[in-house]
């Protein structure tokens, strides 16, 4: 079974930060669930991650909980990473510790995708560095500002290359999850998960990638 690493971040946590945990976890569970409906090994070992134990959101109101120090994991398959604040400029100590591990785990051959203002974080690993990203245009000008050396395609839903992947701004993420499912599991299942969660759905034949 592979493993999926869903990152919380240790701060700079944006509004958004929390849909895309909860939203990511939800809908690689049912995705898991409907496998084993079909008889089927699930895809995923899935796993909420990061250096400190819990992470608080919506000004203190709700907290996270990590299943996993990042320290701890051997090796992952996919890692997810969050929306992070708007209007970032530096990353913190917490969260400089996740950018090195993304790092390591992409040499080590997993795959990442950022959700949103999450090509922060990634970008701050340098694996962006000449390659495609999204993000929401309203973060264009500072993100080039801080990563010159990403191609930045605001006008893109989704970008796909190497193994990274990106998407726009607000709840575009939920196209990234879909395009995911069907890349690590089948259409089928992406199929059968779109209505439940999604008004939004890719189109049938071709998505808007890069």
């Amino acid at each position: 079974m592979k493993h999926l690493t869903i990152l919380v971040p240790d701060s700079q946590t944006g509004p958004n930060t929390i849909s895309c945990i909860v939203g990511t976890y939800h809908v690689f569970t049912e995705a898991n669930r409907y496998y084993d409906q079909l008889n089927r090994e699930p895809i995923f070992n899935i796993e909420l991650a990061g250096v400190s134990r819990e992470s608080n959101f919506v000004n203190g109101l709700l907290t996270v909980m990590t299943q996993k120090d990042i320290a701890t994991i051997q090796k992952t398959d996919l890692i997810i990473v969050p929306a992070v604040i708007s209007n970032f400029s530096a990353i913190e100590a917490g969260n400089s510790m996740l950018s090195a591990w993304i790092l390591d785990h992409y040499t080590k051959g997993a795959n990442v995708a950022s959700m949103c203002t999450g090509a922060y974080l990634l970008a701050s690993t340098g694996l962006l560095d000449n390659k495609n990203c999204s993000i929401h245009w309203k973060s264009a000008a500072n993100f080039h500002k801080l990563f010159p050396k990403v191609n930045l395609k605001t006008e893109q839903i989704i970008t796909d290359e190497q193994g990274i992947y990106t998407n726009g701004g607000g709840y575009s993420f939920l196209n990234l999850l879909l395009y995911l499912v069907e890349k690590f599991y089948d259409r089928q299942t992406r199929l059968f998960i779109a209505p439940k969660y999604f008004k939004l759905i890719l189109p049938d034949k071709h998505s808007p990638i890069l």
